[in-house]
């Protein structure tokens, strides 16, 4: 563990959540970035050898989009002496192998956050097979101070306007509204907080029926895929034969922003909800010491993504509508 103490380093792709960074910063360490592989959105595992010094902690694997980052499956085995993260964040009801995302780190960890496979508008869990971490996880968790009364009774409202927002026609009619709630300043903190009651039964409920929803995910994904998949200037994720992802959106790159934009405006309004989702790679929008040019792959995915809804509630008209509007656009 001294030894450990010494390290510092925790290497992260450079197209991911914010989130990361910031909790990587808060905890002391300092973050890394690899550049990604536009085939999974996760880390170009090609890259790693070069980036690990004598400082380096762990390397944490993310599942974006709730498409599974194959090169995660054998980094314990590749790098014995650093510890391996797994973020499942977007990943609930993935697997590889058949065998569940949350299993291929010594240390994972879910979202429970809004837009999520598992959504209780905040919280999550981790996941580890070590007792020496769980105990060490435990102790930390104990220190979370429980939110009062008003917090706990915003909960309730708030699940239920997310889940009314899923609707394609209550999103239609409330776009104008949600529309001015894009493009947020990036948040440059966080705070820590007690999971509710009401919470916890909201997600024993969801868990229950997570293989089917996420069997759902799938299906909506790569219905998706294959209606798009003959078109030029689109480029989509490539999806292994031995992986089964649980997509969280679907995402895909549009080569020309034009139509980028013509296809974002033309789903939304008829009530598809489509998103830039992260517009900057890590290090514009963080000081990493990092020039903007670096990291062409993180660069690219930022300028040119485009992400679409699959979750449960997508229908298989919303689908289809998706396509024929991709398709008119991208046919101009």
């Amino acid at each position: 563990m001294r030894e450990n103490q010494k390290k510092d380093e925790v290497i992260i792709p450079a197209y991911t959540s914010l989130s990361l960074v910031l909790a990587i910063k808060k905890a002391g360490f300092k973050p890394i970035l690899c550049d990604i592989s536009l085939d999974d959105f996760g880390l170009d595992y090609n890259l790693l050898e070069r980036l690990i010094t004598d400082k380096t902690l762990c390397i944490v694997g993310v599942h974006m989009f709730g498409i599974v980052s194959e090169g995660m499956n054998n980094l314990k085995e590749r790098f014995p002496n650093l510890f391996i993260i797994e973020d499942c964040a977007q990943a609930l009801g993935g697997s590889i192998n058949g065998i569940p995302v949350g299993r291929l780190g010594d240390v994972s960890f879910f979202s429970f956050n809004r837009g999520k496979n598992l959504a209780t508008y905040g919280g999550g869990c981790i996941v580890t097979d070590s007792g020496d971490l769980a105990e060490a996880i435990t102790q930390i968790f104990k220190n979370i101070k429980q939110e009062g009364y008003f917090f706990k009774l915003t909960i309730p409202v708030k699940i239920l306007i997310i889940s009314l927002v899923t609707q394609p026609l209550i999103y239609g009619l409330l776009y104008p509204f949600l529309s001015l709630l894009r493009e947020r300043r990036p948040k440059q903190d966080f705070k820590t907080r007690g999971y509710t009651d009401f919470q916890a039964k909201v997600a024993e409920v969801i868990l229950e029926k997570i293989d089917y929803f996420s069997q759902l995910r799938y299906e909506n994904g790569m219905l998706l895929i294959n209606g798009l998949k003959d078109i030029e200037g689109i480029i989509l994720p490539v999806i292994s034969g031995n992986t089964q992802p649980a997509f969280n959106r679907l995402p895909i790159l549009i080569k020309d922003l034009d139509k980028r934009r013509q296809i974002r405006q033309a789903l939304d309004r008829i009530g598809i909800d489509t998103s830039y989702m992260y517009s900057k790679p890590l290090h514009w929008e963080f000081d990493l010491g990092y020039p903007k040019e670096d990291f062409p792959c993180a660069n690219f995915c930022a300028q040119h993504i485009l992400t679409l809804p699959v979750h449960p509630v997508t229908r298989k008209i919303d689908i289809q509508r998706m396509l024929n509007v991709i398709h008119k656009v991208m046919q101009r």
